[in-house]
């Protein structure tokens, strides 16, 4: 009688499964801490000011631990960084496109406060006339101040395609090329920003010594990137930067004679 009671009991009552957790961002299953498939951290999801602060330095910086290794690297070892990233243990460090930008941004900061001249600081002079033409030229050497650096980011694809034609007997693509390029540009913006306030508060010129840095660490990554000389480093890596810089000054200067053209005809 009572086997018969808690049968009847089990059947009419439906046994219920303990409720399934989504993730909130794509709505995939949980089976843990961190979602599976988009990589959001749903372990606490309360909004007070700390999370905020701590999730958008996160998103920014990397401020895991990431931007430190990054760091160190860049100073220690820029072509293993540049190898480790390549390699795959890219989680370790910043990713280097989201890196060369802030460090541009930041760069581009001092720049627009302390007032200094950007195509003076690299060597690139223009001949300003009386004429009509003259006052172009002198609008166009604003443009180039104001966007000179922005415009070496955007050409930095181009520099890792010279990187992989100078060594073609290297098993890298142009896009794995472009992690050490990407690198060395950010690290050369972050070195750029404190010669720039070096040279508004201590030493006059000092920002001069930001090509020759920026060349010496080019030379350095490729050595070790690369696996080859100092010899060989040395050429190749000038050899590429005088060639993106011709490069990038061609098309710009053909596309600033156009824009002359159609302005004075």
């Amino acid at each position: 009688m009572l086997l018969s009671t808690l049968h009847a009991m089990s059947t009419a009552i439906p046994l219920t499964e303990p409720p399934t957790l989504e993730c909130p961002n794509c709505g995939a299953e949980l089976k843990g801490r961190f979602c599976s498939l988009c990589g959001q951290d749903c372990g606490d999801l309360r909004l007070d000011m700390r999370a905020q602060l701590r999730e958008a330095l996160g998103q920014i910086l990397g401020w895991d631990g990431s931007l430190l290794r990054t760091m160190r690297g860049l100073l220690c070892n820029p072509g293993g960084l540049a190898l480790d990233y390549v390699r795959g243990r890219r989680r370790s460090y910043l990713h280097p496109a989201r890196f060369c930008f802030i460090s541009l941004a930041l760069w581009l900061l001092v720049v627009r406060g302390t007032g200094m001249d950007v195509l003076s600081a690299v060597g690139i002079e223009f001949n300003v006339g009386s004429s009509e033409s003259g006052a172009i030229v002198t609008d166009l050497k604003q443009f180039l101040s104001r966007h000179f650096d922005w415009l070496v980011f955007l050409f930095l694809p181009l520099r890792a395609l010279f990187l992989r034609l100078a060594f073609r007997r290297s098993e890298y693509t142009v896009g794995a090329c472009l992690v050490p390029v990407l690198f060395v540009n950010g690290f050369g913006s972050l070195v750029g920003l404190l010669l720039a306030m070096a040279s508004t508060f201590i030493v006059d010129d000092a920002f001069k010594l930001r090509p020759a840095i920026a060349m010496l660490w080019m030379i350095r990554t490729t050595r070790d990137f690369f696996d080859v000389g100092w010899i060989e480093a040395t050429l190749k890596s000038f050899l590429v930067m005088v060639t993106h810089l011709a490069a990038m000054l061609l098309i710009v200067g053909l596309s600033a004679a156009l824009w002359i053209y159609l302005r004075t005809h």
